[in-house]
């Protein structure tokens, strides 16, 4: 969820016991989230998707339109859970305005950043959305780190790690974003 009011920036500390932690990133910005109002269908991949769109509605940020180039150029990248859990990547052209802090996306560029294999899955209303810009940062982890339960502990920056307001999740991540991406233009003779 979002921090409110947001405190100036949220550090996330991690280790693999209830001690020793450290600092892996310090969060600047609220990121721009929200849920889907549509569900969406399969669609093209490599290309612009112009038979789907999808409708989301922000609990913070919002959303522009951008030109196919500065699409190709990384602007416009979202993130949206699908129904068994994983992520689709992809990226909008078009953002318009239909309601308070609601946007229909479209000519969606599908399964962007190794996530084609999401493609097929279904996206349901109620999805989470989150946009893929300045605010949202890696996790820090290493090769070594992936799969493990590490304890995260997050909070406002300028209090120590030991106050009441920081929180502490178990999390062991999957490190999909380090896999290399599929195989495309293969040939043989």
């Amino acid at each position: 969820g979002v921090q409110v009011p947001w405190p100036g920036g949220i550090a996330v500390y991690a280790s693999p016991q209830m001690t020793g932690f450290s600092l892996k990133t310090i969060l600047a910005a609220s990121a721009t989230m929200g849920r889907t109002l549509s569900g969406l269908n399969a669609g093209a991949e490599g290309r612009f998707d112009w038979a789907n769109s999808v409708t989301v509605q922000l609990s913070h940020g919002t959303l522009t339109s951008s030109d196919d180039l500065n699409v190709f150029g990384g602007l416009n990248a979202a993130a949206i859970e699908t129904t068994t859990g994983s992520w689709e990547v992809m990226q909008f052209l078009t953002a318009t305005l239909v309601g308070a802090s609601t946007y229909q996306l479209s000519g969606l560029l599908r399964g962007q950043a190794g996530t084609s294999g999401a493609i097929a899955q279904t996206l349901a209303p109620g999805a989470r959305f989150v946009l893929l810009d300045g605010a949202v940062q890696a996790a820090g982890i290493g090769f070594d780190q992936v799969g493990l339960p590490y304890n995260w502990r997050y909070g406002p920056s300028n209090r120590g790690i030991g106050d009441s307001s920081y929180v502490t999740q178990t999390h062991a991540f999957a490190g999909i974003g380090l896999r290399p991406y599929s195989l495309v233009h293969v040939r043989g003779q």
